[in-house]
């Protein structure tokens, strides 16, 4: 109990050890077992002491030796104390043992190989501590999953399995989700790695998904939602990347698994949009905390840098060290004022049904959902392409280490100083690599890549019946990186584009986008903000956006309502919002890595008494329920951030929750000139639809041999119809 340096631990290891020997001489088999137990604590905390060094390897095999012999005189035990004692240290010593590689890596297995039997022997699967000093229900079933792994990699897989079922029982009956769940996951790992039966993991993911819901359900705040987010891709994303692989797996559960992990706070919020939020300072403060991260400091940055932070996603839960855990504590007090108060989300929106899909779907329109299966290792390892149509699915696979040239740094997710994380993966510098091209003006190269994509998203479909020119409209549902290709300028073997062949809208999810369809805007009004007064932020004139504004209400016959220099306010866009039917806005913008969630915003003139920057937080919250269309004729306008399970932050989503059907925006900086010319060329079109107006005006430069950093911007998601309802 006094021990506290390496000297010290070694003396009681040392003096327990003989006091175990000579009990054992005189028959005294309770005194034996205590100095046995006092050995292994003395050795295991020794090990703490040596953590970082060689020593901490040789002293954690020295404590599974000694556990061993412990558990061999477990039976001697007198006192509950005593025994749970032991069984907590056998964990303790297991977790420790398992969690990193050693230089005497050898002789670690070599002691956890000799430590299972014991541990199957003396330790029952349904162990419960009993004594509360110890242990609780929650250190019960740590306890179960550590001495589960224990078996699942060097002893009994029947053994690991039935500690895992009861532990995951115990953690249902205390309405843990989160926990039951990740105890399943648990138990599907390990019998996947002892090669269980199809059937058997099948039910497994079955259980899990069955719990999903209850895990979403259990957080309130939009943090607590996308927290939830972050746990499905980590718990789900090996049993998706099985589903998919499972040739017996039906169409439904296949679609059902993969809508689940995409943008499902987008989707609650869209279902529940009279959700009531704490908007309180101390608790926008709390979700400041839980989604944000440092910025970056860099005040010049190249540009490949700035597209590889582009293409990454903003999971900020898995960085390491303090900030990590400040993010917890801020979400869990988060958590509790919303509770306190009974505000926030309750039941999470399920995705839709692949029947309900199919239903919607027009003769003519083919849905192509991507999907990137969750790796801690690997931002991009492998991708899932699925064609929906009203009369087919197919699913198929592409290996991307195997197609792709491997990056030559390193493969994974860094974050740096509680930074915004940067992933590095061969598909994610392919597309770093594309993007960089089209910017840059490079077309010949630009091509060269937009060719390569084409074959890795379009030609796998290609091969099992799929032809573009055959509809008239294709819906992407993008995954991770792929939401910054420029789908409609992908090339085919004839050096056609993709929007040659058909109409291209993007859509969050497939749940996300038939969710749109069924929105029907009454707005009468066009209202336009263009070339606000900038000066005191020292930005120039925008002049060719008055010009774009000025040729745009020539060709519409709605009733208009035009707002320009100091007329562009935010309370003038507020003030009229319930009434518009197309919104559009011609200004500058901001794009912040540290807080994409909330603070991408656009410029708007001063207004007294009113901030002039319009912040995705403050979009969400205008009502454009009867809107049809919302225009950002904004350099980056149509540029959002992914988070965990594919959630998409920013403008472009903030807009779609604030109830417009469509919104149109760019994927990279776009001059105002040309910016003016697409945008009078879409709304000569705009009557026939949005979709049709989008690929009519891309077609015009298409054919004037127009830059591929031009035309290929723009971007529009939503549902790819305008739908107008009475009033």
């Amino acid at each position: 109990m006094l021990a506290n340096t390496a000297d010290a631990y070694e003396s009681v290891y040392r003096s327990a050890q003989q006091v175990g020997d000579r009990a054992t001489q005189l028959g005294l088999p309770e005194i034996a077992f205590r100095g046995a137990v006092l050995a292994a604590d003395a050795t295991f905390f020794h090990s703490k002491l040596a953590e970082g060094n060689q020593r901490h390897g040789e002293l954690l095999a020295q404590t599974l030796v000694a556990v061993a012999d412990a558990l061999a005189r477990l039976r001697h035990a007198s006192s509950s104390t005593w025994a749970e004692r032991l069984i907590s240290l056998t964990a303790a010593a297991v977790e420790a043992a398992t969690s990193q590689y050693f230089l005497v890596q050898e002789d670690i297995e070599s002691a956890l190989a000799q430590l299972t039997p014991r541990v199957e022997r003396s330790i029952p699967a349904d162990f419960a501590y009993s004594v509360e000093q110890i242990g609780n229900w929650g250190k019960s079933i740590s306890t179960a999953r550590a001495l589960a792994h224990l078996s699942y990699s060097h002893g009994n897989a029947a053994i690991a399995s039935a500690r895992l079922a009861i532990a995951a029982q115990r953690a249902a009956e205390e309405q843990a989700a989160e926990l039951t769940v990740a105890v399943i996951n648990d138990r599907y790992r390990g019998e996947r790695s002892a090669d269980a039966s199809p059937q058997r993991l099948r039910q497994l993911r079955d259980e899990a998904w069955a719990l999903a819901q209850d895990v979403r359900a259990s957080y309130r705040s939009r943090s607590g939602r996308i927290w939830a987010s972050y746990v499905a891709d980590t718990l789900f994303g090996t049993m998706v990347k099985d589903e998919l692989g499972d040739q017996t797996s039906t169409a439904e559960s296949v679609f059902a698994r993969i809508e689940s992990m995409k943008a499902r706070m987008l989707l609650d919020r869209l279902a529940n949009p009279g959700t009531r939020e704490v908007d309180t300072h101390n608790a926008l403060e709390l979700e400041r905390e839980v989604l944000s991260f440092e910025s970056p400091g860099l005040e010049d940055i190249s540009l490949t840098f700035e597209e590889m932070r582009l293409v990454s996603q903003l999971s900020g839960f898995q960085s390491v060290g303090a900030r990590d855990e400040s993010r917890g504590e801020a979400l869990a007090e988060l958590e509790t004022l919303y509770r306190d108060t009974e505000t926030g989300y309750g039941q999470p929106a399920a995705p839709i049904p692949l029947e309900t899909l199919r239903e919607t779907l027009a003769p003519d329109e083919a849905l192509l959902e991507y999907f990137i299966p969750y790796n801690a290792l690997h931002p991009a390892s492998e991708l899932w392409l699925i064609l929906i149509t009203r009369d087919e699915i197919h699913r198929t696979r592409v290996d991307l280490d195997q197609v792709l040239q491997k990056p030559s740094g390193f493969t994974g997710r860094m974050s740096i100083d509680g930074q915004a994380p940067v992933d590095s993966s061969a598909l994610g510098n392919l597309i770093v690599t594309l993007r960089t091209h089209i910017r840059s003006a490079d077309e010949k190269q630009a091509k060269r890549l937009l060719r390569g994509l084409y074959r890795l998203l379009i030609t796998p479909l290609e091969s099992l019946g799929f032809r573009p020119e055959s509809y008239g409209r294709l819906v992407i549902v993008p995954h991770g990186a792929l939401h910054y290709i420029p789908f409609a300028a992908l090339l085919d073997d004839k050096d056609r584009f993709l929007i040659e062949h058909a109409e291209v809208v993007m859509a969050p999810s497939a749940s996300i986008w038939q969710f749109l369809t069924k929105r029907a805007g009454a707005g009468s009004q066009f209202v336009a903000l263009g070339n606000p007064d900038l000066t005191s932020r020292g930005v120039a004139d925008l002049p060719f956006a008055d010009q774009e504004i000025s040729e745009i209400r020539k060709i519409l016959t709605l009733p208009q309502r035009i707002y320009q220099a100091g007329d562009a306010t935010k309370a003038r866009l507020i003030s009229g919002a319930e009434d518009v039917g197309i919104l559009h806005l011609s200004t500058h913008g901001e794009f912040p890595d540290h807080n994409a969630a909330d603070e991408h915003a656009i410029w708007l003139a001063d207004d007294a008494g009113m901030s002039a920057a319009l912040s995705a937080a403050e979009v969400r919250k205008l009502l454009l329920q009867q809107a049809r269309l919302v225009v950002l004729s904004v350099c980056n306008g149509g540029l959002y951030r992914i988070g965990p399970a594919d959630e998409p932050y920013g403008l472009l989503p903030a807009f779609l929750e604030a109830g417009t059907q469509n919104v149109i925006g760019t994927l990279w900086p776009l001059d105002d000139q040309f910016g003016r010319d697409f945008m009078i060329e879409l709304y000569r079109h705009l009557d026939q639809g949005v979709a049709a107006a989008m690929r009519k005006a891309s077609l015009r430069f298409i054919n004037e041999d127009e830059y591929l950093r031009r035309w290929a911007a723009f971007v529009l998601v939503g549902s790819g119809r305008l739908n107008t309802a009475r009033r």
